[in-house]
C-alpha cells in the first residue's frame, strides 16, 4: 500500500485522536469550520467596502460580482449595509472561535484527568519486577508532565485540522477571485511543506529528548528529597546538584531548540512568498 506522507500521518493521528476524544471531535471540527467560514466571508467583504463610492469602471470584477450578488438577494449596496455584513460575519466568527476554544479546553482537561486516573490504576496493577527495573522519576514524569504534553499534541492536531479547513475555504475563494495567483501560492505552500519535513523530524527527536530529561530531573529530585536528611548531615548536595543542574541545562537546551524550530516556518513564509511572486 502506497503511503502519502501528509495524508497517511493525518489519517493515523485522526484515529489516535478519535480514540480519546470520540464523537466530540466532530463537534470541534464543525465549530472550526463555521468559524473559518465566517472569517473568510468577512475578509472577502473588505474589498467591496473599500470600493464603495468608486466609479463602476474603477471597481474590480470581484467587487462587481459581490455587489450583483447582494442586489440579487435584495440587499441594497451601501457603505452602511456592507459594514453591517462585515460586523455580523466577524461577530459570528468570534462566537464560533469562543465555542471552539471553550470546547477544546473541556476536551483537553477532561482527557488529562481521565488518563492520569487510568495510569494511577495501571500503577496499582504494575508487576513488582517492572517497578524495580524502572526509574521512579520515569513513572512520576508520566503522570505529572508527559500526559499533559501528550494531550497538548492532540490539541495541536485539532488546530492543524482547523487550519486546513481554513486553507481550503480560502483556496476556494482565491481560485474564484484570481486562479493564477491561487495556484502560485498553492505551489509555493507545497514546496515549503517538503522543505520543512526535515525540521519536523528534528523537532520530533528533540521532543523525545525533552521527555527523557524530564524523567531524569524528576528522578534526581525525588532522590534528593527522599535522602534530604543524609545529604544535609553529610553536606553532599554539591555532587548531586552538579548532576541535577547538568540535566536541567540539557532540558533547557532541548526545549529552546525545539521552540526555535517552531518559529522558522512562520518567519520565512512571507519573505519567501514575496521573492517567489517577484520572480527571483
Amino acid at each position: 500500500m502506497i503511503k502519502i506522507p501528509l495524508i497517511s500521518s493525518l489519517i493515523h493521528y485522526y484515529f489516535v485522536v478519535y480514540s480519546y476524544a470520540g464523537k466530540k471531535l466532530y463537534i470541534l471540527l464543525l465549530l472550526s469550520f463555521f468559524g473559518c467560514l465566517a472569517e473568510s466571508f468577512g475578509i472577502l467583504m473588505l474589498l467591496p467596502v473599500l470600493d464603495v463610492g468608486k466609479a463602476v469602471s474603477d471597481q474590480s470584477q470581484y467587487t462587481k460580482t459581490i455587489y450583483n450578488f447582494l442586489e440579487s438577494i435584495g440587499i441594497n449596496v451601501s457603505l452602511f449595509s456592507l459594514l453591517i455584513l462585515l460586523f455580523i460575519s466577524f461577530l459570528f466568527k468570534g462566537v464560533f472561535v469562543f465555542l471552539q476554544k471553550a470546547f477544546a479546553s473541556y476536551i483537553r482537561f477532561n482527557l488529562v484527568k481521565d488518563i492520569q486516573m487510568d495510569f494511577c490504576n495501571k500503577y496499582k496493577n504494575m508487576k513488582y519486577s517492572y517497578y524495580t527495573s524502572t526509574s521512579i522519576g520515569y513513572l512520576n514524569n508520566i503522570i505529572t508532565t508527559e500526559i499533559g504534553r501528550g494531550v497538548g499534541a492532540l490539541e495541536r492536531y485539532n488546530i492543524l485540522i482547523g487550519n486546513m479547513i481554513f486553507i481550503l475555504i480560502y483556496i476556494t475563494f482565491a481560485v474564484i477571485i484570481n486562479y493564477k495567483m491561487a495556484f502560485v501560492v498553492l505551489f509555493l505552500s507545497l514546496l515549503l511543506f517538503v522543505l520543512m519535513r526535515s525540521l519536523s523530524r528534528l523537532s520530533r527527536k528533540l521532543s523525545l529528548l525533552v521527555s527523557e530529561t524530564n524523567a531524569q530531573i524528576q528522578s534526581q529530585l525525588i532522590q534528593t528529597i527522599y535522602n534530604f536528611k543524609y545529604l544535609k548531615a553529610s553536606d553532599s548536595f554539591t555532587h548531586i546538584f552538579k548532576r541535577l543542574f547538568g540535566i536541567i541545562n540539557e532540558n533547557y537546551i532541548y526545549q529552546f531548540k525545539n521552540k526555535m524550530l517552531s518559529f522558522i516556518p512562520t518567519s520565512i513564509i512571507e519573505p519567501v512568498s514575496v521573492l517567489f511572486i517577484s520572480g527571483f
